[in-house]
């Protein structure tokens, strides 16, 4: 704390460290546990790498005298056998096991910053089949208040975005209630987007659906982004989202419409062909839309694909052409893009 920099100080006092953690109080362990997460970063070895190389970046004067009188004896082949670094199996450090093993008590720490800190070491000096024990008490953290889930929840959205298969077990504790406020909808949203896998993603739809009816308008758009990337995530839905956000276009809420014409374009973008009909359809939303992302993805997704409706995309940019000047500036262009395209590859219709 004093010397963070000086990591020599820590060497000859690390084990005494590691044995007083569980008599110190929980302010003082969360404090020694940032100082022994730092130092294990930076004097361990990396125990998810497979193997370890050991060889010596300079070769002493006797080994090349060897080498030399061996040459006279030995094939080319056995030369560049040599000559490749000897692969030994990874065996944990004795210390870098004594604070894996101290430490895995203090998840049942009634304090959520000791939790925290553990869950934070154990990311990242632990083994893969060891990192999974910190989901459970992380889980746990949840049932407290507002203020601690928002941390909490805030580090599991960055832990599922690594490791989606350690929280998919717990998704029922990602799941939104009619009590949570914005943020914490939103983080939850985003936990269970990184989440969605082949066995829970029918779940995940079943739950985003209802989320769209929230009077809340930010997060029911955030829940249309979360659709998006969960259909771009798992082929197999892909389909059935398109669909459900191709309904959506004739929904009350002007926000909701806006952000599924957003990222319908990210999905007709996918297989293009194959949804002719959809992009005409989308095309005839032009005059109803009026939110300017909205309509300037509209505009892309006619210029874009023009090609595929050619009887349709001069009317869309005579329409758009008619009030350039109003119209925002991200419209603007989009609406001199459609055009400069209608020119070179449609320019009897114009």
């Amino acid at each position: 704390i004093v010397c963070p920099e000086r990591i020599d100080l820590i060497h000859k006092n690390f084990r005494k460290l590691c044995n007083l953690l569980v008599d110190v109080d929980e302010w003082g362990q969360v404090t020694i546990l940032n100082m022994l997460t730092r130092y294990a970063r930076t004097q361990f070895i990396d125990p998810n790498k497979t193997d370890i190389i050991d060889e010596k970046f300079y070769d002493s004067e006797d080994d090349s005298e060897e080498e030399e009188e061996d040459e006279e004896d030995e094939d080319e082949d056995k030369k560049k056998k040599s000559k490749k670094p000897k692969k030994k199996p990874y065996v944990m450090d004795q210390d870098h096991r004594l604070l894996l093993r101290v430490t895995k008590p203090l998840l049942q720490s009634r304090n959520a910053a000791v939790v925290m800190g553990v869950a934070q070491l154990y990311h990242h000096i632990a083994p893969r089949n060891e990192i999974s024990v910190i989901a459970r008490p992380l889980i746990r953290l949840l049932k407290g208040h507002y203020e601690v889930q928002s941390i909490v929840l805030s580090n599991l959205a960055t832990l599922s975005a690594e490791r989606p298969n350690m929280f998919e077990p717990y998704l029922k504790s990602f799941f939104v209630r009619s009590s949570d406020p914005t943020h914490i909808r939103l983080l939850k949203l985003d936990i269970m987007a990184n989440i969605a896998g082949e066995t829970s993603i029918h779940n995940i739809l079943r739950e985003f659906r209802a989320y769209i009816a929230s009077s809340d308008k930010q997060f029911a758009a955030a829940t249309i982004q979360a659709i998006g990337r969960v259909a771009c995530n798992i082929s197999e839905v892909t389909e059935t989202c398109l669909h459900g956000l191709m309904n959506l276009l004739s929904h009350k809420n002007e926000a909701v419409v806006a952000e599924s014409v957003v990222v319908i374009k990210k999905l007709l973008q996918l297989q293009p062909k194959e949804n002719k009909e959809l992009i005409q359809q989308v095309a005839k939303m032009t005059d109803k839309v009026e939110i300017p992302s909205a309509k300037a993805s509209i505009l892309w997704l006619v210029g874009e694909y023009c090609n595929l409706v050619p009887k349709i995309a001069p009317d869309v940019l005579r329409k758009a052409a008619k009030n350039f000047i109003n119209e925002d500036e991200s419209v603007k262009l989009q609406i001199i893009n459609l055009s400069s395209k209608l020119v070179v590859t449609n320019p009897k219709q114009l």
